[in-house]
């Protein structure tokens, strides 16, 4: 049944392929290459230095830096060792930092060099901080140090397939962040799930390019995604437009992720003209909606497959897929949508009172898979908030339609409610970036004496656009429901978001809490 049956737990993705392609490349970061075999290697190291400690059974493995060949290595050997991996945000405030800290069990805290600085703030008023190891990416003192003479043979500590394997703190949209508990069994499952969909074309020998952050799943869950399957993961620090197109050229991936906002970045910027990017077969997108033009034009660039995902982290990866052969630019409705459902999972559309809804009617997403996340870490009022009878409740809106393909709305708590009537914003800002003088807009509701909230749309004209506020009004009023149109457009140049892209509505609406007119 399973993909690989050696591979159980994480530990066993360098074990496996060691043995079996040893000499073939696995890492490629910053001039260096990394086989299967040395990976394997170091990873022994680490966990054999961890095991040395003589940690807190609990105690997690902490990693605070950007992209390097280093983090394959500490997750890894953290694996071995039978440890949980927890990468942590290194964009956040130092308060913020010590927050998610001090909710862990964090033993050890690999922090790059550079970030040292942000680290030791960020402790000053965390109880128990953990052991600090600062290193420098590609260095002669590997890992700082950390591991220098410990052994390099495997120490095959007994891993269980339920412990947790990796923690991922969510971004904190909806209030402090959660630590998400994702045990080794459910990479199995996720992979079992993905290697019976058609779509899943991945291959040993392939070249998969890393540049989303990995604190998030679209870096950490692919890197592992890709050495699972044998690839080659060819890492950059973090996401630049000029570094990853020159990556493009040089490494010739086949493979690779990414967020609209960073696509639009790359397309945009001047060497795009120069790169050519016939080498991928596939290139994944997720984080945010896709714009139909947007579509169109990376369809044309790059001449290779598309394919939207829908997830989260406490899914541990994608669980809808918008397939190469679903992009079909002769149906914008279809484009809209998020896909189908991946193998052996299930979903279904809830109304506030738990009933399944018909197709062609908004409801919740709520999901049964074999990779559900075990629970938050010390948190079982928000676990249960979230996980009942074995499915989990996403707080994402959605419509199904008749072929099964699912339209997201909006999140549940972000939904407009403007004299009586529910508005989606997602049908607004699709109604808005039609015209052409809206480069990115996000829709929010505001507190209004009359409306209860009133529409509001924040607009990030298009380069070189001229835009006034009455003119996408108008637009509005011929595309959508008179209620739906916005009562307020407001103009900016920049709107915050999470790392993986979306747009963090509540600091908008804190913001603007008092613009609505």
């Amino acid at each position: 049944m399973w993909v690989y049956p050696e591979i159980r737990v994480l530990g066993d993705i360098p074990r496996y392929h060691a043995r079996l392609r040893g000499s073939e490349t696995a890492l490629v970061c910053g001039g260096e290459s990394v086989s299967f075999a040395a990976l394997d290697a170091r990873a022994s190291q680490v966990a054999n230095a961890l095991l040395a400690l003589s940690l807190p059974a609990e105690a997690q493995i902490g990693w605070f830096g950007r992209n390097c060949s280093e983090v394959a290595d500490v997750l890894f050997g953290a694996a071995k060792a039978g440890r949980a991996f927890m990468p942590i945000n290194w964009r956040l405030a130092p308060r913020e930092i010590g927050q998610l800290i001090a909710d862990s069990a964090c033993g050890v805290l690999f922090v790059e060099a550079e970030l040292v600085p942000a680290i030791t703030a960020a402790l000053s008023d965390v109880a128990e901080p953990p052991r600090v190891v600062a290193f420098t990416p590609g260095a002669a003192d590997w890992l700082g140090g950390f591991a220098a003479g410990a052994a390099d043979t495997d120490p095959l500590a007994a891993v269980s397939e339920c412990t947790t394997a990796l923690q991922m703190y969510t971004s904190g949209t909806t209030g402090l962040p959660k630590g998400v508990e994702l045990a080794h069994s459910a990479f199995n499952y996720i992979r079992l799930c993905e290697h019976l969909d058609p779509a899943a074309t991945w291959a040993a020998g392939e070249t998969f390019l890393m540049f989303m952050p990995n604190f998030h799943m679209s870096g950490i869950g692919w890197l592992i995604q890709s050495l699972y399957n044998g690839m080659c993961v060819s890492i950059l620090p973090q996401f630049e437009p000029a570094p990853v197109l020159a990556a493009i050229r040089a490494t010739r991936p086949e493979l690779t992720i990414v967020v609209p906002t960073a696509l639009q970045a790359l397309l945009d910027h001047p060497d795009a003209a120069g790169t050519d990017f016939t080498c991928f077969k596939l290139v994944g997108y997720a984080g945010a909606q896709m714009p139909l033009p947007l579509i169109e034009r990376a369809l044309a660039a790059m001449e290779c497959g598309l394919i939207n995902l829908y997830g989260a982290t406490e899914l541990l990866s994608a669980v809808l897929w918008l397939r190469p052969e679903q992009h079909d630019l002769g149906d914008s409705e279809r484009l809209k949508s998020v896909g189908t459902v991946i193998p052996l999972t299930e979903i279904r559309l809830l109304d506030p009172e738990g009933r399944e809804v018909p197709d062609g009617t908004v409801g919740e997403i709520v999901v049964r898979a074999p990779s559900v996340f075990k629970g938050y870490w010390r948190n079982p009022e928000a676990t249960a908030a979230v996980l009942k009878d074995g499915w989990y409740y996403t707080g994402d809106a959605a419509v199904r339609d008749a072929q099964g393909f699912y339209q997201l709305k909006d999140r549940i708590k972000d939904m407009i409610v403007t004299g009586g009537e529910n508005v989606y914003s997602s049908e607004v800002e699709a109604a808005l970036v039609r015209h052409p003088a809206v480069g990115e807009v996000a829709v929010i509701g505001l507190p209004h004496p009359r409306w209860g909230e009133a529409v509001t749309a924040l607009v990030i004209p298009a380069p070189g656009a001229d835009a006034n506020a009455e003119a996408l009004i108008a637009h509005c009023r011929g595309e959508i429901a008179g209620y739906k149109v916005p009562k307020t457009v407001l103009f900016v140049s920049d709107l915050p978001r999470t790392p993986s892209g979306k747009v963090q509505k509540a600091v908008l609406r804190r913001h603007y809490a008092g613009a609505a007119s």
